[in-house]
């Protein structure tokens, strides 16, 4: 009778562990379940903010990229219009050089024109005064006539008509010079007028090409800022990328812990209810 009292109160106890532990398991399970799913979901929260890092990621990279594009083809497009400056700037130098040369021998020309009008002057002078000497033979030699002396006043008569041939051709060659002397003077003025304008246009070519050299100065500085915020942003981007695949792995890593309680607190409340009905 002892025996089965002392047998009875054994088993009394033991139920009474088992259901306390079947509660304590129970109670554990349900923390541990809760704590799996706010693991749970503060990783997905971690995840979605880790997506969302990752496409501003991305959106910098590519305007970092279109930034160095851009950057680059302003670069090209500095260097191919800094070589159309020097083309039209040797350009307006050979121009300029030529507008020199036309003036200079213009100059020379008005100078030969001047010359032959000098020239010209004296043959005057020398055809009138060959026309004089030949008016006083003539008139010596009627002179002559009418004093019985025929040979001489023949001779003095054909001497007078070439001395007036002679002052004759002398004028008229002076005609020429003149002709000749303002044609040249005309001419000299054309080119004097041809070689202004080549000195004008060379000068113009000379200040588009220096505008040009600027512009093209001032489009590769820009080039080069673009080109670098460019890649300061690809580089930006990539470190925002990679931050996100680390908080992504973070956030992945808690929603695997907190798969991991559930796991845990279902095996725990699963165990529990198991004691809790070999208690009773």
């Amino acid at each position: 009778m002892a025996k089965k009292s002392s047998k009875a109160a054994r088993t009394s106890v033991s139920k009474k562990k088992l259901a306390k532990t079947a509660e304590t398991l129970e109670v554990a399970g349900a923390v541990t379940a809760v704590e799996g799913v706010g693991n749970v979901a503060v990783g997905a929260e971690t995840v979605r903010v880790a997506r969302q890092a990752a496409v501003v990621g991305a959106a910098q990279a590519a305007a970092g990229a279109s930034n160095v594009t851009r950057g680059v083809d302003a670069m090209i497009v500095a260097e191919r219009v800094d070589r159309i400056s020097q083309v039209v700037k040797a350009a307006g130098v050979v121009d300029v050089g030529q507008g020199a040369d036309m003036i200079a021998a213009s100059d020379d020309i008005k100078t030969a024109s001047a010359l032959m009008g000098l020239l010209g002057a004296d043959d005057l002078e020398r055809g009138l005064k060959l026309a004089r000497i030949a008016g006083e033979m003539r008139v010596a030699s009627d002179v002559v006539a009418m004093m019985n002396m025929p040979i001489l006043s023949a001779l003095l008569d054909s001497r007078s008509g070439q001395l007036q041939d002679s002052a004759t051709e002398v004028i008229v060659r002076l005609a020429s010079v003149r002709a000749i002397s303002n044609a040249l003077a005309d001419t000299g003025e054309q080119i004097h007028d041809m070689g202004r304008n080549e000195v004008a246009e060379g000068m113009a070519r000379m200040t588009v090409a220096k505008q040009a050299e600027r512009a093209s100065e001032r489009l590769a500085e820009r080039g080069a800022e673009l080109a670098a915020t460019g890649v300061g942003e690809m580089e930006d981007g990539a470190a925002t990328m990679r931050a996100a695949r680390d908080v992504a792995d973070e956030g992945i890593g808690e929603i695997a812990q907190g798969s991991m309680q559930l796991g845990e607190a279902e095996m725990m409340e699963t165990t529990g209810e198991a004691l809790a009905a070999r208690a009773e």
